[in-house]
């Protein structure tokens, strides 16, 4: 990934982004993660619902088959998408090994594609229309 350097005026910090790095609205990043869970469980983005904590969303969904109730975080670094499952309120193990292979977006005009990369090579994609 090629990084661009950014140095503050009076110079001691510095800040390191991804060259390709969008800022995306609140509602955009809340779509991102909605449709990045979407894609990676296997469910419609319609019954996902997001909210801001923080630095990081929270999706929930009630799963049809049993109506049971899941939550996932989600948080944006740079194209990619980090998450974690969340059981009894705590969050879990952020997706973060190189052994879970990636999730990257692409958002435009149009929508957001999804495309998780696995560790093996092989790779799942997906595209979701604005709501």
């Amino acid at each position: 990934m090629r990084l661009v350097l950014t140095a503050a005026i009076f110079g001691l910090a510095a800040q390191v982004a991804p060259a390709n790095a969008q800022i995306l609205s609140e509602s955009d990043q809340a779509f991102v993660c909605r449709a990045a869970i979407a894609e990676i469980m296997g469910r419609p983005i319609g019954i996902i619902e997001a909210e801001r904590r923080g630095d990081v969303f929270w999706t929930t969904y009630i799963r049809p088959d049993d109506g049971t109730r899941w939550t996932n975080v989600c948080r944006l670094d740079g194209d990619n998408i980090v998450w974690a499952s969340v059981n009894d309120g705590e969050i879990g193990r952020w997706r973060t090994d190189p052994l879970d292979g990636e999730v990257i977006f692409v958002l435009d005009d149009a929508g957001v594609t999804i495309t998780e990369e696995f560790s093996d090579g092989s790779s799942a994609s997906d595209m979701f229309v604005r709501d």
